[in-house]
């Protein structure tokens, strides 16, 4: 049971998001397609930007949160997972027509659905840790979606993407970049060095 989870986690582990994001934008800069990419690119940058800004933020102990949020930290899989799948959906959904708009979308609804659901699962976060990311990524896909995408056809087939997909979780699986670990270790090291929001 929680091996299916441990693979759910996996899909939006940074080091499989952010190959994605960077060959899935490589290939769409390749067919000329510059706005998808950076929106691409800008969606696991902005989401994950945020999120180590609050992690930092509260393991420095800069913002005192309301204690009935129960947010210990805000889930970095969740948030990114959001942004960059609901992103690459609406540039996949683009060029579709018809009920067949509606399959990325879908997919991608499944695929953060799941990732959430494990980090909760996996004792990772909680379920505020996991809503607070989530809403992180909705916002930063919906700002993406807005000033890049909307209006845009970007004319691509689906597969390259499934298959870029497929190859980097299969390369990444189980190799996790140490973002938490660093996040807390950038902590300690301003906090010791610099007294910040001790």
């Amino acid at each position: 049971m929680y091996s299916v989870f441990g693979l759910a986690a996996d899909l939006g582990d940074s080091a499989v998001t952010g190959g994605l994001a960077l060959v899935g934008g490589l290939y769409l800069f390749y067919l000329k397609q510059k706005r998808a990419a950076v929106a691409l690119w800008a969606a696991f940058v902005c989401a994950g930007g945020l999120i180590a800004l609050g992690k930092i933020l509260i393991y420095s102990h800069c913002v005192s949160l309301p204690a009935f949020w129960l947010l210990r930290s805000p889930s970095g899989h969740a948030a990114i997972s959001a942004a960059l799948y609901f992103t690459l959906a609406s540039i996949i959904a683009s060029s579709e027509r018809g009920w067949r708009q509606f399959v990325p979308y879908a997919v991608a609804f499944c695929v953060v659905v799941l990732v959430a659901v494990s980090r909760v699962v996996l004792r990772a976060h909680t379920e505020a840790d996991v809503w607070g990311g989530l809403f992180i990524g909705i916002v930063v896909f919906t700002v993406l979606w807005l000033r890049l995408i909307r209006g845009h056809v970007v004319p691509c087939r689906r597969w390259p993407f499934v298959v870029m997909g497929l190859v980097l979780f299969v390369f990444f699986y189980r190799p996790h970049l140490p973002s938490e670990g660093f996040i807390r270790w950038f902590v300690n090291y301003l906090s010791a060095h610099f007294q910040i929001c001790s």
